[in-house]
This record gives C-alpha cells, sequence and structure tokens, in this order.
C-alpha cells in the first residue's frame, strides 16, 4: 500500500468485537471506572457479550480515552499483555485447536482476514528461525502504535500458553517510533526489541513451532473455521482484486519485475481494463510491485543465502546500486548495513 495516500476517514477498519472482551477488566484492574468508556463507546459494551463486528477505530480510540483515564501512558501494552485467548475469538480456538503451534501460525495467517480487515499477516522462515509479520494498512488508522503493541502481546500471550509464561521470542520489530519509556516492553516480551522496524514482527526459534499442541481437536478445527468464515469478513471486492494481483506477483517477482501486461494475463483480464480497476481504488501497479519488491527484500536479506547482488538481480535490478538506492530510500539505511546490523 502507498505511504503517500493520505489518512481516509470515511472507510472503517472492521473486528470482530472479541478484543473488547478483557476491556473493563484491565481498566478496572488499575483501580478506575471503566464506565465512561463505555458510554463514550456504547457500541463496544454492547458487543462485549457476543461476536458483533466493530471497528478498529474506535477501538484504539477507545485505549488512547483508557491510558489519559489510568494515567497509564503503556495502556495499550498493558491490555494486550493480560488479554487471553478469548480476545482473539474464534481465531484464538482456531489456533488451540492446530496440531502444531507452526500450524496454529499458519492458521491465525491465514484466516486473520475473518477477524480484522485491512490487514496483513505473514508467517516467513529466516534462517534458523521464523517470523510473524502483522501489518494494518497505514491509510485507514492512524493510532497504530497502539493496534500494534496490543496485537504483538497477543501473539506472544498465545504462544505463551503452550510454551510456558517465560517463553520470548528471539526479536520484536516495531512500525512506530521508539517510546521514551520502553522498560514496560523489555518487562513483557523479554528480548532484543528494535523500533521503526519495517513491519510489526516477532521473531521465533524454528524448532519451538514443532510443539504438539495437547489440546488438538481436528473435528473442533474445521467446526470452528466454518463458523469463523461464516461470523467473520468476507473480503471487499477491492482486497480480492489485490490479493490476486500480489498472489501473481509473488509467483513472478524471484524472475525479475513482472510486467503489467503479465499479470492482468493472469487475472485474465484486458490490460485496459486491469488499468480501469486499479484507478478505481486509487492504485497504480509500479507502488504494488514496490511494495512487494520492499518485502521480499528483507526476507532474502534475512535468509542470508545469497549475495546482495543475488539479490539485487532476483528482485529485476540492473546493478548492487541501484537496489542499493531503493532499499535506502525504503528503510533508510543500506542493505549491507542491514544485514551487517543483524549478524546475517
Amino acid at each position: 500500500m502507498s505511504s503517500m495516500m493520505q489518512m481516509n476517514k470515511d472507510i472503517k477498519i472492521g473486528v470482530l468485537s472479541s478484543v473488547v472482551s478483557g476491556l473493563e477488566e484491565s481498566i478496572s484492574a488499575l483501580g478506575v471506572d471503566p464506565q465512561p468508556i463505555f458510554t463514550y463507546f456504547p457500541d463496544l459494551y454492547r458487543s462485549a457479550e457476543r461476536i458483533q463486528k466493530i471497528t478498529l477505530n474506535d477501538f484504539c480510540h477507545a485505549i488512547d480515552i483508557a491510558a489519559d483515564m489510568t494515567g497509564n501512558e503503556h495502556f495499550a501494552l498493558y491490555y494486550g499483555a493480560h488479554c487471553k485467548m478469548d480476545a482473539l475469538g474464534l481465531l484464538g480456538y482456531l489456533f488451540q485447536n492446530s496440531a502444531t503451534l507452526h500450524d496454529g501460525l499458519q492458521a491465525l495467517v491465514s484466516y486473520f482476514p475473518c477477524h480484522q480487515q485491512m490487514s496483513e499477516m505473514r508467517l516467513v522462515q529466516v534462517g534458523d528461525f521464523y517470523r510473524l509479520d502483522y501489518q494494518v494498512d497505514p491509510n485507514y488508522l492512524s493510532n497504530r502504535r497502539a493496534d500494534a503493541e496490543i496485537s504483538l502481546a497477543m501473539f506472544c500471550n498465545l504462544i505463551r500458553k503452550f510454551l510456558g509464561e517465560q517463553w520470548k521470542p528471539v526479536r520484536i520489530g516495531f512500525e512506530h517510533n521508539q517510546p521514551a519509556n520502553t522498560q514496560p516492553h523489555h518487562e513483557f516480551f523479554k528480548c532484543e526489541m528494535e523500533f521503526n522496524y519495517p513491519q510489526n514482527s516477532i521473531y521465533i526459534k524454528s524448532e519451538e513451532l514443532n510443539f504438539k499442541i495437547p489440546s488438538a481437536d481436528p473435528f473442533l478445527f474445521q467446526l470452528i473455521k466454518r463458523n469463523l468464515v461464516q461470523e467473520g469478513f468476507p473480503l471487499s471486492e477491492q482486497e480480492k482484486f489485490l490479493k490476486e494481483i500480489e498472489a501473481s506477483i509473488s509467483k513472478k517477482i524471484n524472475n525479475g519485475i513482472p510486467y503489467i501486461e503479465e499479470v492482468a494475463a493472469d487475472l485474465n483480464l484486458p490490460v485496459w481494463t486491469f488499468k480501469r480497476r486499479l484507478s478505481q481504488i486509487n492504485k497504480k501497479f509500479s507502488e504494488i510491485v514496490e511494495s512487494k519488491q520492499k518485502k521480499v527484500a528483507l526476507d532474502y536479506l534475512e535468509q542470508g543465502q545469497e549475495t546482495i547482488s543475488e539479490i539485487a538481480y532476483r528482485l529485476g535490478y540492473a546493478d548492487t546500486s541501484s537496489f542499493s538506492k531503493a532499499f535506502q530510500r525504503w528503510y533508510g539505511i543500506s542493505p549491507k548495513s542491514w544485514r551487517a546490523q543483524r549478524n546475517l
């Protein structure tokens, strides 16, 4: 998604109401009456007891107000750290009934769009680790720090349910700027942490994901999956179209930058129709390709199996210098320095 687009305040991001399941209790635990929150956001209160669709925008605004009410500037992290399986609703129970932690995270990635709109998750193997990425479309949500801290804390709690409370990730990456005080972050995550990261990420040791979940029930997994698809958010036509484009680009990008004619053909569309549909949703083909290049470049660098010049060639750059300039523009650092900082 283009970072150049202005915030679209008319479009709200939908999320299933399970995210508010512990909000009242969390505010009360800090010695504050939570009722003003639910007076201001009555939909949050009404939806706390059953599956409904609310907006992530309202939820994050409520978290901001809760931070002011409680005097806890880290309330978002505090809330995420205290959230249990219920906060992810059907998605959490889908995880719990997966065969292994790897299968659980893959289910989380695959079905997260049913739980929350305009968001993307990925599970990528990088060397001896897996990286769980989470990103919400910046064009539709202003307070992404609160959302990121709650979400990554929830995901860590899912893993700790099975690997124990002392489990810690290898590394955490946050998109937002570093807060003045990061002690609460280190106390909860217990690991190396980096801010201003390209996306919100949790690094996990590969062998840990082989853990077999004792509560797994294949029948319940299928039942929960069906209910989640029925009760959750269907992909909009815009999201379906973009996912089809991204899937086509993903298949081709290892061999260089795909041409618009190739991707249009994959979607069985004339090029002029393809361009018109992109224009209708205010997207440019070049921006979608570059967004994919940015993500894939990081994956290749972290996997550490290829030289920077080989990566540049894979991604369709004429030379290493052109790739390095693009990477510097994307991330404010050269690919060589990025790799060196992470001992890759």
